[in-house]
């Protein structure tokens, strides 16, 4: 049977109910807690910023589409006002 060892790398029990010895260094695994936290915190402010950043590139693009439009409008009325209207509307 090859699943017959399966508990075999499990700790001892310890007679008369006395705790365990660590089985890994906690202050290590804290420390690490500790330095995923700072990262998170990091991303965290990273993503911020980046999505600050986005929502102003979005305003000054509709602003630039708005500006453009504006431009385009005149142009055609001045023209139209100049008498210099399309030759394509006569066909």
């Amino acid at each position: 049977m090859r699943f017959r060892d399966h508990l075999a790398d499990l700790p001892k029990e310890i007679p008369g109910g006395q705790k365990a010895p660590e089985m890994y260094d906690k202050s290590k695994i804290l420390k690490l807690e500790a330095e995923a936290q700072k990262l998170r915190e990091l991303i965290d402010k990273k993503e911020d910023a980046k999505r600050q950043k986005l929502r102003e590139w979005d305003g000054l693009e509709r602003e630039a589409e708005t500006a453009q439009l504006k431009v385009d409008l005149a142009e055609s009325s001045l023209r139209g006002l100049n008498g210099e209207a399309d030759v394509r509307d006569a066909f």
